[in-house]
């Protein structure tokens, strides 16, 4: 497996599209939620698998790019997934 430098990869790109910090609907959407209603229930449940914050004078959760990133790489290694695909469909 290539994680090392897909991980980077990933990382890198991540870091340029939002920085050190990734929160509100992009937060959302590169966990895979459909809705913030469903992150926030799943944030109730303990089941968001990074640590997300809030911060003094902002709105909204907030988690640190480099943890979403390597939640990714986790995740896309296959570990947790229930089905794995190789299709570009």
């Amino acid at each position: 497996m290539q994680s090392g430098s897909h991980d980077n990869l990933g990382q890198h790109h991540l870091l340029q599209q939002y920085g050190p910090l990734v929160g509100g609907s992009d937060l959302v959407q590169v966990l895979g939620f459909k809705n913030t209603a469903a992150m926030r229930q799943a944030r109730r449940r303990g089941r968001i698998a990074v640590r997300t914050f809030r911060i003094a004078g902002r709105q909204g959760l907030f988690a640190l790019t480099v943890d979403v990133a390597a939640w990714l790489s986790e995740v896309a290694g296959g570990d947790n997934l229930i089905e794995a695909s190789t299709d570009d469909a």
